[in-house]
């Protein structure tokens, strides 16, 4: 509950903090600089308030960590044992997840893809940013939240009250639709159902990276309620309720089957014997 007011603080005053650094830094306030630099100026803008609170976020789980648990950063789950496998397995199921959305949504009618446009720079542009959004948010919500929560309630009970974490902090200052809400705890559970078997990071990360990537940069939805310039240029002419609307895929309820269908599919490969790494102990050895 402490790290979670702390960061709650954090984030209430993050934008607020950004704006003045960048504005230090630059002599350009980052509100004016999206306004008047057009596509680069946005992605500047954005680049730079991620970064900044990537580094807030990397400090603070930091020093609880070391303050307060007594263990290393490293002990969350950032080993290189089996990295490139779990990172291979997460980005195939971002990917998968996604592209099965969208080509269910084509396959209806709902979307129809207008334009192309192949920019690399701004593809490599939005990479960099959705990592580090998916660094950051899976080393608060699984690394430090999820683990804490294993420390003193069974693993189901600590995934489903992560997820509801998750869904409170990806919700705020947002309209509460239930399918939104639905679909976020039940991202939650998937990115999540992983470490409580390996305790490893890479393969949430993969995922997270891969959902937001191709659901914005590359289809073209928008990611989290926000506009993303993406390969496809789409139009949204269907039931909002099925197309996500302005939220993206992640508040379509075409998606909720999709996610129920790979959560039964990551319960399965669980139930299979899938090995325990022991990456992380208390003390961070």
């Amino acid at each position: 509950m402490l790290f979670l007011g702390a960061f709650a603080i954090l984030m209430a005053f993050a934008p607020g903090w950004a704006g003045e650094a960048i504005r230090r830094l630059s002599g350009v306030h980052p509100a004016a600089l999206g306004e008047q630099g057009g596509l680069w100026g946005r992605l500047g803008s954005m680049a730079s308030f991620i970064a900044f609170t990537f580094l807030l976020n990397l400090t603070l789980v930091e020093a609880f960590c070391r303050y307060v648990d007594r263990r290393r950063l490293r002990s969350l789950g950032w080993s290189p044992r089996g990295q490139r496998a779990e990172i291979a397995r997460g980005a195939l199921l971002g990917c998968g997840i996604l592209l099965t959305g969208f080509l269910l949504l084509l396959a209806g009618g709902q979307v129809h893809v207008v334009s192309a446009a192949f920019h690399p720079a701004v593809l490599g542009a939005y990479f960099g940013i959705t990592l580090l959004v998916a660094l950051q948010e899976e080393l608060v919500f699984r690394g430090y939240v999820l683990r804490n929560l294993m420390d003193s309630f069974p693993p189901r009970q600590a995934l489903a009250l992560s997820a509801l974490v998750f869904v409170l902090v990806h919700v705020s200052g947002r309209s509460p639709d239930p399918v939104l809400l639905l679909n976020a705890f039940l991202g939650g559970l998937l990115l999540g159902m992983r470490y409580v078997v390996t305790l490893n990071l890479w393969f949430a990360v993969a995922l997270h990276l891969s959902w937001n990537f191709v659901e914005g940069p590359v289809l073209g939805f928008g990611v989290s309620g926000l506009p993303v310039t993406g390969l496809l240029a789409l139009n949204l002419e269907g039931d909002p309720r099925w197309t996500g609307g302005r939220a993206g895929l992640e508040g379509s309820l075409l998606l909720v089957p999709v996610l129920v269908a790979a959560l039964a599919g990551m319960a399965v490969w669980a139930r299979r014997g899938v090995p325990r790494t022991p990456l992380a102990t208390r003390d961070g050895g």
